[in-house]
């Protein structure tokens, strides 16, 4: 899965309508969970698909798990006080996050996204055929690691 939208009518995120529409157990199917970026568009409703995916593997952007990123969203725990949803949301997967690390299972499900990392392999059946499949992250670059802990920086309220 990459990414969370909401459905306008419902108010949930898409994907987990589509995939219990198809009768896909959430719980153990959904392998991988890509967070490309924290735009609301693109993390609306994401804090329930972590939740409730709960044996996939959350790929994040290096960028968004660098000590200046884990502060501003440490500093806008209030959600009366959190600029943008996106950021809520985001409070929201770590909250998850650590709360299953917690668990009985000890199983970290973070995975920091780089530019040519591999992100999973594993093997897709099709028809009678097995075919090996991996997924890559495309990014981000080093540079834009640096350049948003830049932007981050830029955000946090001053003293």
């Amino acid at each position: 899965m990459v990414d969370s939208c909401i459905e306008t009518a419902s108010g949930r995120p898409a994907a987990l309508g589509y995939l219990k529409n198809l009768g896909i157990d959430l719980g153990s199917a959904v392998k991988l969970i890509v967070v490309t970026h924290w735009h609301d568009d693109h993390v609306r409703g994401l804090g329930t698909v972590v939740e409730q995916c709960r044996e996939a593997t959350i790929a994040l952007s290096a960028a968004l798990q660098q000590r200046e990123f884990i502060v501003l969203t440490q500093l806008y725990q209030d959600p009366a006080v959190a600029r943008t949803s996106g950021l809520r949301e985001l409070i929201k997967v770590m909250e998850v996050l650590a709360a299953s690390n917690t668990s009985a299972s000890k199983i970290d499900r973070r995975k920091l996204a780089l530019v040519d990392r591999v992100l999973l392999q594993d093997k897709v059946v099709l028809s009678s055929i097995i075919v090996p499949a991996s997924i890559h992250a495309l990014s981000p670059s080093d540079a834009s690691v640096l350049k948003a802990i830049a932007s981050f920086s830029r955000i946090a309220p001053g003293p």
